[in-house]
């Protein structure tokens, strides 16, 4: 890993077992960001611990709206010059109703994480996963053999199949030629 790596340890659901994933990612990166303000807020832990959490988090909210009762006692138990100087108040709360966090997924992985509150891995994400700790694992002379043999593979075998097929219909419209007694 480079300078300026961060390795991020995530758990997530696959096929109904927990995984542990982790990655190196770059410093302030989109996703270490993410995963900063999840780690902070207490996203990416289960909905228990998020609940217990949250009273705790929050612990001035619930001091105002005691605060707010006990004035609310004190104002009706006192009677006299007092209740008709509170007659004419109108009593709000010191502190607006908490807001709920705005970014949540949209989608039906939107949907699913807010069920069950665990990220969801695709089987797609799950093998590129094994297959990045597989090649981790192996030696070093394993890995640059893998990354020569790997090395534009696709496009290069695609082109030799594009190549063999104009090949193959060559041949074969010289053979249809040959039959009916044209030259090429």
């Amino acid at each position: 890993a480079g300078s300026g790596m961060v390795t991020i340890t995530q758990a997530v659901d696959f096929c109904g077992e927990e995984l542990v994933v982790t990655k190196q990612v770059k410093a302030g990166s989109k996703e270490h960001l993410a995963y900063q303000q999840r780690e902070a807020g207490g996203i990416g832990r289960g909905k228990g611990a998020a609940a217990a959490a949250a009273p705790s988090a929050k612990p001035s909210l619930q001091q105002a709206v005691d605060a707010s009762s006990a004035l609310q006692r004190q104002m009706a138990e006192q009677g006299g010059a007092a209740s008709s100087v509170a007659e004419g108040l109108e009593f709000k709360p010191a502190l607006p109703a908490p807001k709920l966090p705005a970014a949540k997924p949209t989608g039906l992985q939107g949907l699913l994480a807010s069920l069950d509150g665990k990220k969801k891995m695709s089987t797609m994400e799950k093998s590129r996963h094994d297959w990045g700790n597989f090649k981790s694992k192996q030696d070093e002379a394993t890995r640059d053999e893998m990354d020569r043999f790997a090395k534009d593979g696709y496009l290069a075998k695609q082109a030799f199949l594009a190549r063999t097929d104009e090949r193959q219909a060559e041949v074969a419209r010289s053979n249809r030629r040959r039959g009916m007694g044209l030259k090429d």
